[in-house]
């Protein structure tokens, strides 16, 4: 029995594991998602204080100190409404 035990133990540890490899470390991504409206609406009423921008994918901090992420679809404009 206290083998039986062991074994299931061992498999409880490694889908521990597994789950916390693909969930990534904890609280390292707090950022609300936000529609695109939304953000342009926030970068046109000044609320916006930083933005990273990689490929389709934005991420940035508004002015009450709340991280965000959205996604761009191409808007060849973007530069100019963040300057």
């Amino acid at each position: 029995m206290k083998r039986n035990f062991a074994f299931w133990l061992i498999i409880l540890i490694l889908l521990l594991a597994l789950f916390s490899a693909f969930k990534g470390p904890s609280g390292s991504d707090n950022r609300t998602e936000i529609s695109y409206s939304e953000f342009l609406s926030g970068v046109n009423s000044g609320n916006i204080s930083s933005v990273t921008i990689q490929e389709n994918n934005i991420a940035g901090q508004m002015t009450n100190g709340m991280t965000f992420q959205t996604y761009a679809p191409y808007d060849a404009s973007l530069i100019d409404k963040l300057s």
